[in-house]
């Protein structure tokens, strides 16, 4: 395989795995295996709009606004973290205000609290710790939560692609991953025993 070819393949799997598209591809799997645990179709749809949709507007917005288009990757990055804590606040707030299911609780509830423990380490910290890292995590063990080990296999191979392009890519270390990884683990293990 050329590097041209790599690089390619690289960038598409890194795009296919940003966090937006990550929780979306949760949400379906969910909607579609366990749908019990939603109360209707207009509940599916506003979490798709808080977690997955607001959030991927972080990279159109940032080539409009001027603030973020000057900073590049960089303003992307920043710009994605702040719809991200937006979208994963209105729909913790929806979840817990509606008395959605305990399964969409420890959905909302790990993903606001994994994107409070991002945004603060990678603020005020040395530390880098992957928002891709997170987002290829948190769905897998969600999904075998609350579905069963079906996905795992799968999922464990779009993991071992994730990584493999972040680092062929240089965006991330091998630590900013690990970090992302811990991050998402300990979320979820924590909401779980919170919540469950």
């Amino acid at each position: 395989m050329s590097e041209k070819v790599k690089k390619q393949l690289a960038k598409i799997i890194r795009i296919l795995s940003i966090p937006p598209v990550m929780v979306l591809m949760l949400l379906l799997i969910l909607a579609l295996d366990r749908p019990e645990i939603f109360g209707n179709k207009k509940e599916i749809l506003i979490l798709y709009l808080l977690l997955g949709i607001i959030p991927i507007c972080a990279y159109p917005l940032s080539k409009c606004i001027k603030y973020y288009r000057e900073k590049g990757r960089d303003g992307q990055r920043k710009l994605a973290f702040v719809l991200n804590i937006l979208g994963y606040t209105g729909a913790l707030v929806y979840s817990f205000s509606y008395g959605l299911s305990v399964e969409v609780k420890l959905i909302t509830l790990s993903y606001f609290l994994a994107v409070i423990i991002l945004t603060i380490i990678n603020k005020f910290t040395k530390l880098r710790a992957s928002g891709h890292g997170c987002s290829f995590t948190s769905p897998i063990i969600l999904i075998t939560l609350l579905v069963g080990n079906q996905y795992l296999l799968i999922g464990m191979l779009f993991s071992m692609l994730v990584i493999w392009a972040s680092l062929y890519l240089n965006r991330h270390t091998p630590e900013e991953l690990s970090g992302g990884i811990l991050v998402s683990v300990f979320s979820i293990v924590l909401c779980y025993r919170m919540l469950f």
